[in-house]
Formats: structure tokens, C-alpha cells, sequence
């Protein structure tokens, strides 16, 4: 807020909680004034109640005067209360520029003791036009995406959703303790490999969202220290648009994926990430961990495990996916590659698809590579189960609860 008068931040009565009561105290920050506002020297931090509807079309008219306006409040109120305005702002912004940046904290179950009522699950569910979804692994990509943020509204053309936890979290770092995102980091919104070699000699990859990457990258390193299995640690910065291409890219060199989300399995990032298997044919198993229920009052630690997001949980459901052997054989990666670009073309992600396509056709050993992987997946014919067996195989397995 020092580096430009416009930014003006609102929120829903919970300046503390956001840290924003310390700014409106700053004189630094509040001696001046922000373009287009009175001369009755308001504070750039205003308080507009619980009203969070109100909040957001207060924001977007701010931002038609040539302000850049930040809402702040809670996941569960941003994304609910707000929502219908948030809508109408998206509309609008094809055609005038009302972009805003909206800061919502306490989303899944970081929110601890604050129980159930404030456990937001379906923040990321806001498949919208012209709004960007965000959440953010640590502070040092935080102040980065800030800055993008504060880019795009600037334009005008695209608001943005940003989700943080309520609990704190140590910065991300390498194997051997280097920070990820350094001071020359700059935020561009794709899926960054944060473990794992990023070639065919991954054996899975886990996609993860938010504080998840924290444990996600504990269980990478548990499994490559106890059982040498090498997994790719995906951070997912910006959900929508998502990264088609890392998808593909991950699905067709490890052939199996595994979600970890602190939100609903349904609609969120594990959502996505079907969607692009789906559109694009993709040979590849998929699993999702992710809060499917409300949980009681508790600490985070202890929800997190009984979700089954913690690092042992993840680790495990890793050894659980790559024993579904995936023998789609050449065939099928031939199928997926063949279709790849008539399939861009009707799918949703066909911008952020491109870059892979790219890589295939100019890179002929890559392609290559991949399709002698494929080649060894393929089963022989004598060893297909046959019909008694895939019965008596779908015969183990029982419906929840029930008893055998």
C-alpha cells in the first residue's frame, strides 16, 4: 500500500484477523490520500461491517473511479455471502473495468476450533468468466501473487479469488534446505514441481493445493527415504485456469496421480484435475484426498489427520495407487496423443493445453521416450482375467457398511 496510493483495502469487520489493523494504524499508509477520495482524509483500510455482498460491489465501484480495491474476510463469508455480487462483478467485467482482489483466509480446516460453521470446503468451486482462483503454498509466493494480483485488477478485466489457511506454515524448500521461492521469484500461475526428478523416472505424482503441498512434499521425501518410490510434488497455485499441460504431462510419464486438497474432493482442484483427464482420454489412475465431511472443533493438526491429509495418510495412499498396476499399453498413449489436439480444440483447457503440444511435436526423443515407457505397460493376452475372475473380483469389494 506505501508503493501506490490506489490500493485501498476493505473488510467485513475483521481487520485483526487479517493483519489490516496494524495498516490502518500506519501513518505511513494513512497520512495521504488515494486518488478519487474526498479530502476528509479516510483511511485506506475502511471497515464496511458484515456485510461482505455490500463489501465486493463497494470494491468494484472503487475500482471504476481508478482505485485498486482488496476485500478481505473469511473463506466461509467470501465465497458465500459474497457470492451473488461476485458473480454480477465477473459479468461486468466483460465489458467495463470493475475488477477486485479478493483476500479470504481461514479456508478448510485451518479454521481448528472454530468449528464447523467456519469450515469452508467449496472455496474453490467459482467457475467464473473473468475470475482467476489462487491459493497460495507459502508467504514468499503470497507476496509475489500480490503483486500479479494487483496487476490484473489493474487492468481491469479479471478479478481474483485469493484463499489462505488460518495456520502458519514454514516457507517451502528444497531437499537439501534451500528456499523455492526466493526474492526473484515471479508468480505466473503454473504448476510448479516442488519434489521429484519431472521426467519418465517419477513413478507418481501428487497434486496438491495450499498447505497440503507441505505435506505432500513430507510424504514425497518419506517414501523416497523408506521405499525408494520417487514422487512428483506438484504445487498448484492457481486453480482456475488450471495447468492442463503439467496434468497431461504427469498422467502420461507416471501414470498415476494422486489429489490432496483441504476442500471438498467434489469441485475443487481434484475436479479439475478429472476434468482434464476426461477431455483428454488420459490413461491414468486418480486419487482424491480431501475433506468430504464436516469435521468437530479441533486443532488443524488433529483435523488434518482425521481427514487423512497429513504426510503418513498421503504417503500411504500413494503405496495404495501405484499397486493398481495401469496397463494401457501403447495403444492407449497413442489413442490420448492422437486425439490430443482435436480434443484442445472442445475442451475448456485448450490454451493452457498448448504448451505440451508444443513439446511433443518438436521434441521427437521426448515423445519417443514416452512411447517405449507405454510399450512395457502392455499386458500380455493369457494374463487378462477372464470373466469369472473380474466377477469374483468385483465380489470382494462391498458397499459401505456392509458387512461381507
Amino acid at each position: 500500500m506505501k508503493a501506490d496510493s490506489r490500493i485501498v483495502v476493505l473488510h467485513a469487520d475483521l481487520a485483526g484477523s487479517g493483519g489490516f489493523d496494524k495498516v490502518a494504524k500506519d501513518p505511513s499508509i494513512n497520512s495521504g490520500q488515494a486518488p478519487s477520495m474526498n479530502s476528509g482524509g479516510q483511511s485506506r483500510v475502511i471497515n464496511v461491517g458484515v456485510a461482505e455482498a455490500n463489501m465486493c460491489m463497494m470494491a468494484a465501484g472503487m475500482r471504476q473511479v481508478g482505485l485498486l480495491p482488496v476485500t478481505y474476510t473469511f473463506a466461509a463469508f467470501g465465497t458465500n455471502e459474497a457470492r451473488a455480487n461476485a458473480r454480477l462483478i465477473d459479468v461486468n467485467c466483460g465489458h467495463t473495468r470493475c475488477a477486485i482482489l479478493n483476500d479470504c483466509t481461514h479456508a478448510g480446516l485451518s479454521v481448528g476450533e472454530d468449528g464447523e460453521t467456519h469450515q469452508e470446503r467449496n472455496y474453490l468451486n467459482l467457475p467464473f468468466d473473468h475470475t482467476q482462483v489462487w491459493m497460495l503454498a507459502d508467504s514468499n509466493q503470497a507476496a509475489a501473487a500480490a503483486e500479479k494480483g494487483l496487476q490484473l485488477i489493474a487492468q481491469g478485466e479479471t478479478s481474483v479469488y485469493v484463499f489462505f489457511p488460518r495456520s502458519g506454515h514454514e516457507q517451502l524448500k528444497t531437499p537439501k534446505g534451500a528456499t523455492i521461492y526466493g526474492k526473484d521469484y515471479t508468480f505466473d500461475g503454473m504448476m510448479d514441481i516442488v519434489r521429484g526428478a519431472g521426467d519418465e523416472t517419477d513413478n507418481v505424482t501428487i497434486i496438491a493445493t495450499g498447505i497440503p503441498v507441505h505435506d505432500a512434499i513430507a510424504a514425497a521425501d518419506r517414501l523416497w527415504n523408506e521405499e525408494k518410490i520417487r514422487a512428483r510434488v506438484l504445487n498448484v497455485s492457481c486453480i482456475r485456469p488450471i495447468d492442463a499441460s503439467a496434468v497431461i504431462q504427469a498422467a502420461l510419464e507416471t501414470a498415476h496421480i494422486v489429489v490432496v486438497e483441504d476442500h471438498h474432493s467434489e469441485g475443487g482442484l481434484a475436479t479439475q484435475v478429472a476434468d482434464v483427464i476426461a477431455d483428454f482420454q488420459l490413461p491414468c489412475s486418480l486419487r482424491r484426498l480431501g475433506v468430504n465431511h464436516y469435521f468437530p472443533s479441533g486443532s488443524d493438526k488433529d483435523l488434518k489427520f482425521l481427514a487423512g491429509l497429513d504426510d503418513e495418510s498421503i504417503a500411504d495412499a500413494v503405496q495404495d495407487a501405484i499397486k493398481d498396476e495401469v496397463c494401457g499399453s501403447e495403444d492407449a498413449f497413442v489413442t490420448a496423443v492422437f486425439a490430443l489436439a482435436t480434443n484442445a480444440k472442445l475442451s475448456r483447457f485448450k490454451n493452457s493445453v498448448q504448451s505440451f503440444i508444443d513439446r511433443l511435436k518438436s521434441d521427437a526423443s521426448y515423445l519417443n521416450g514416452l512411447r517405449e515407457i507405454w510399450k512395457k505397460r502392455t499386458c500380455p493376452v493369457e494374463k487378462l482375467p477372464t470373466n469369472k475372475q473380474l466377477r469374483e473380483k468385483l465380489g470382494e469389494e462391498t458397499m459401505l457398511g456392509e458387512e461381507k
